[in-house]
C-alpha cells in the first residue's frame, strides 16, 4: 500500500481537512484538479479532543488521534501525518 502525500489528500472532496481525511478514509475518489481549501470566517472551528491520546507533544498526540479516527491513516507517511497534525493544530480547537 502506497503512502498518501498531503498534496494527494488535498485532492479529496471536502471543505475542511477533517472532511478530506474522512473522504479518503471511506475510499472516495480524489477530485482533480487539486483545489485549495476555502476558508470561511463564518465557519465554526472544529473541536478535537486529544486528552486520551499519548504522545511527547501536541503534534504527536494529534497524529495518534488521526490514526484512531481514520483507519487508512496507517498507510500515510510519517511526514504526511506530521504535516496534517500541524494543519489540524492551526485550524481546529484542541481540547487537552
Amino acid at each position: 500500500m502506497a503512502n498518501l502525500t498531503c498534496a494527494e489528500l488535498l485532492a479529496y472532496p471536502g471543505e475542511t481537512l477533517l472532511d478530506k481525511l474522512q473522504a479518503e478514509s471511506e475510499g472516495a475518489r480524489p477530485v482533480l484538479p487539486v483545489r485549495s481549501p476555502r476558508r470561511s470566517s463564518a465557519a465554526m472551528p472544529r473541536r478535537v479532543d486529544i486528552r486520551r491520546f499519548p504522545g511527547r507533544d501536541r503534534a504527536e498526540r494529534v497524529m495518534h488521534y488521526l490514526r484512531a479516527h481514520f483507519p487508512r491513516a496507517e498507510s500515510w507517511s510519517e511526514a504526511s501525518l506530521r504535516e496534517l497534525s500541524a494543519e489540524l493544530l492551526r485550524s481546529a480547537e484542541i481540547v487537552e
